[in-house]
């Protein structure tokens, strides 16, 4: 069975993740794949917040190297990390529900 990230050449390149929540998809993607780098941005606090202290979890508990992983939490329309993190993005993700088509052509605008 190939999977999706069988078919997303990624290796050597970031991984976004635009509303990451609480980052198990870029913990998920940084154990998986030989991406550079995962960066994800989550702008509700409380989420956020957990997401800091399961990627310290994460970090200590993993049996193999990971790549880097950046948790942030900000408005993903108007953070500087987010357009650095962008430059070099090999795949990007956005799965909300409440995210809207205006959204997603904003993004892709910028």
């Amino acid at each position: 069975m190939i999977s999706c990230l069988d078919e997303c050449d990624i290796a050597g390149k970031t991984f976004v993740d635009l509303g990451s929540g609480v980052g198990q998809v870029c913990m998920m993607i940084a154990a998986l794949t030989h991406a550079s780098k995962c960066f994800g941005i989550e702008i509700m606090q409380n989420p956020a917040g957990y997401a800091v202290k399961m990627l310290k979890r994460f970090e200590n508990s993993a049996q193999a190297s990971l790549a880097p992983i950046e948790l942030v939490h900000g408005d993903f329309l108007k953070n500087e990390a987010v357009k650095e993190a962008m430059k070099d993005a090999g795949l990007v993700f956005m799965n909300n529900v409440k995210f809207g088509p205006a959204l997603d052509l904003e993004v892709l605008r910028e």
